[in-house]
């Protein structure tokens, strides 16, 4: 019970920093894309499949989280360098890392205990070692990156690619269950699920 709301205390902060970020002047597409992202990371936590997050920070969404929160409502989290943050979804044995912007979203079928997202002691890490570093680096021990999916926010592409890359890795989730009524309608209309 404990690490499920830690979970969505880690989520929600995820994406305040995110809605913040897209406020931003400059950021039209993330802004546009902003509810569905929310929409399908919350669905997954509505569904009750989130067993674990890990939130990696920039340090812009650290200084508007120490500004908007006391030290002892803060979760745990990591620095990472540059301008995107990021957080690891654990799906029970699946997980996710998604970023914040110009970030593609990866998802595994597994992760070898190896992998940085699990390595609590490492307090500031790149971007690149989250991302295509940590692929690499699985790729290299025999463990495939399911799918690296970049974010549209012109069409329900990334959802629908998201959803088949977690239903065939056996998440019992459904497009309902991560898109608003009305994107679904269009989403059911145009791939028919």
């Amino acid at each position: 019970k404990v690490q499920g709301w830690l979970s969505k205390l880690d989520l929600r902060l995820f994406l305040e920093a995110l809605h913040d970020f897209s406020q931003q002047p400059g950021n039209d597409d993330l802004l546009r894309m902003y509810p569905a992202r929310k929409y399908f990371m919350e669905g997954l936590l509505t569904k009750e499949l989130v067993t674990g997050t890990r939130l990696f920070l920039s340090a812009a969404a650290e200084w508007y989280l120490k500004r908007n929160y006391k030290p002892e409502h803060l979760p745990s989290y990591s620095l990472v360098d540059g301008d995107r943050s990021l957080i690891h979804i654990q799906l029970g044995g699946v997980h996710i890392v998604e970023g914040s912007h110009n970030c593609k979203l990866w998802v595994y079928e597994k992760l070898d205990a190896s992998a940085i997202v699990f390595d609590y002691s490492k307090k500031h890490l790149t971007y690149r070692s989250l991302t295509g570093g940590m692929s690499d680096k699985m790729a290299n021990l025999g463990i495939r990156t399911n799918a690296s999916i970049t974010h549209s926010p012109h069409n329900f592409n990334w959802q629908n690619k998201a959803l088949t890359a977690l239903q065939g890795i056996g998440v019992p989730i459904d497009s309902k269950d991560v898109l608003p009524p009305e994107d679904y309608r269009i989403y059911k209309r145009q791939y028919g699920a």
